[in-house]
């Protein structure tokens, strides 16, 4: 018996036999090159780089300026554009005559073994981020040669390191378990290997030669814990354990089945927002109403480049195919520009992006892009309960032209004789403040209100969400959002459409009552919240919630956050 130690990254506990997944990367020849391949070895290195940091900007343009994550990746592209780093990989290949990627291999091996010797906490943990740099420059230098890699179903897989192609093939692997020997738990590797639905444990040290193939081991996921050869009294353990946590998973799935009725006996539709499809795989998504956003930004980071329309269609498809029948699925269409994926489209030099060409605006720009993302939104939609979301609407006009497009996008789908839902319904995120102020009139062109509370609050507040400074002052509890918040919905009652919220208000729950005194009935959530919300809207009566409304919108003098921090206080 031996056990290992690594970082908890996704929960779950298994048992079972471990298959060892050979390096993703290639074999690396120790041949020596020839002198007059010099240049080209350098060349390959020059666009293996580029690519790295393609992606790595592509991806931070999707994660919180403020997060953990958002610094992690800041400092891989540092690592990357280090001149004494490429400098010496550089000199290895001209001195050495090694192909660029064993000169890569040996500049990472060799400074990895330094920081061995360096008695450093901060730099023994940063060893996992150079191992993911390491391994992805070869891996982007490597990609055009492919790769074939046998995953054995129903074992607990253990891989020294886990680019995004092999975590996307895990999905539909049947695992039990997944053990990466070196790697930050903030990659996007990590993001991914998240939403399998497996026990998941990262930075396991020597895991690839501690772990021999069809070892029996017991992975757990909460713990970060991977035992080798368990004995008895471990097995009675962890059939004891597996036992309780069972139990604890079904008393989650009968609250995830539950409906989320308030005391007065009013329903409220739980949705989740996701941003990949294999997220629908989590029964906390599964048993939800459906899904309220679906982020489709990430689609074009998973390839470096906008899928194609039977890409898409598929993608779409699968979430589909992995709820019940006629779930509504709000698709928002590509939200590019602001912080998203700005570089790749020339948008960095504009001076206020997030008043820029993003959202909608940009669509309207690349109009062959918004098409072909509509062709395939579209195609799916001849299989579940779609329906198209509009983001950063601030004009009546850029909904009539989104509308052309989609007639297009139509026009051509009959052309090719394909099937798809005739009458789809197409709506918009409400989150520029003239669309909150003008709700009445857009409801009459649109389909149904989604509330994007994030930037409706740093529009309405002229306090940008991602500045620390703000603090308090970003706030969706000032008296202006509620207002605007109330009118949309009031708009869109009187106008017979749905509206809901889908930004952070809908996900923290002191929000949650001001939200149902304003008569919010449908909400999109994080998928980590959905049944911490579903328990707390039980708690509240719809007609006291109106009341407690009305007493803090009148009474200015009234702190609306602490009150409703109280409320939440009195009801646990």
């Amino acid at each position: 018996m031996k056990k290992l130690q690594g970082i908890p990254l996704a929960s779950g506990l298994a048992m079972g036999k471990c298959s060892l997944i050979d390096n993703f990367i290639q074999n690396i020849s120790a041949e020596k090159i020839d002198a007059d391949d010099i240049d080209e070895q350098l060349e390959k290195f020059e666009q293996g780089i580029k690519k790295s940091l393609k992606e790595l900007k592509s991806l931070q343009s999707l994660v919180d300026n403020n997060s953990e994550q958002h610094e992690i990746i800041q400092s891989h592209q540092e690592i990357l554009k280090d001149k004494e780093l490429k400098d010496n990989i550089r000199n290895i290949i001209k001195d050495e005559l090694y192909s660029v990627e064993l000169a890569i291999h040996t500049y990472f091996e060799n400074f990895l073994k330094s920081l061995s010797n360096v008695d450093d906490e901060y730099l023994s943990l940063r060893k996992a981020d150079f191992w993911d740099i390491r391994n992805n420059l070869i891996k982007n230098i490597q990609d055009e040669k492919g790769m074939n890699i046998k995953i054995e179903p129903e074992t607990i897989a253990v891989v020294e390191a886990l680019p995004p192609s092999l975590a996307m093939n895990m999905f539909n692997a049947d695992l039990l378990g997944l053990v990466v020997e070196h790697g930050s738990k903030n990659s996007h590797s990590a993001i991914l290997a998240k939403s399998i639905g497996i026990p998941v444990i990262y930075d396991v040290k020597n895991a690839t030669r501690e772990v021999a193939q069809s070892t029996k081991a017991i992975i757990d996921g909460q713990k970060g814990t991977l035992i080798l050869e368990p004995n008895e009294k471990q097995k009675e353990n962890y059939t004891e354990q597996k036992k309780q946590r069972n139990k604890q998973i079904e008393r989650y799935k009968s609250l995830a089945k539950s409906e989320a009725i308030t005391k007065d006996n009013k329903k409220i539709t739980v949705m989740a927002n996701i941003e990949l499809a294999e997220e629908t795989n989590k029964f906390e998504v599964k048993y939800s109403d459906g899904v309220g956003l679906f982020r489709t930004e990430f689609l074009y980071f998973l390839e470096n480049k906008f899928p194609s329309v039977e890409k898409q269609a598929e993608i779409y498809k699968r979430i589909i195919d992995n709820l019940d029948k006629n779930k509504p699925i709000f698709i928002r269409v590509f939200d590019i520009g602001g912080d998203k994926l700005k570089e790749e489209f020339g948008l960095q030099n504009e001076e206020n992006p997030n008043l820029g060409r993003r959202g909608i605006r940009f669509l309207l720009e690349y109009r062959d892009i918004f098409k072909d993302q509509l062709k395939g939104i579209l195609t799916a939609s001849n299989y579940g309960n779609i329906k198209i979301m509009l983001p950063m609407i601030s004009r009546c006009e850029e909904v009539f032209q989104s509308r052309e497009i989609l007639e297009l996008a139509k026009n051509e789908l009959d052309q090719e004789g394909t099937n798809y839902d005739k009458n789809i319904d197409l709506g918009i995120l409400i989150e520029v403040p003239s669309a909150a102020l003008v709700a009445d009139k857009m409801a009459k062109i649109c389909d149904f209100f989604s509330i994007g509370t994030n930037d409706l609050t740093q529009y309405v507040l002229a306090a940008d969400r991602n500045n620390e400074r703000f603090g308090e002052d970003y706030t969706y509890f000032h008296r202006g959002i509620i207002l605007l918040i109330k009118n949309t919905i009031d708009a869109a009652r009187a106008n017979n459409i749905p509206v809901s919220i889908c930004g952070e208000m809908g996900s923290d729950p002191i929000a949650i009552p001001l939200l149902l005194g304003m008569g919010m009935n449908m909400v999109s959530i994080n998928t980590d919240q959905l049944l911490p919300i579903k328990k707390i809207i039980k708690k509240y009566s719809v007609e006291e919630q109106k009341q407690h409304l009305k007493k803090v919108m009148e009474n200015i003098d009234i702190d609306i956050k602490e009150y409703y921090r109280e409320q939440l206080k009195q009801n646990k």
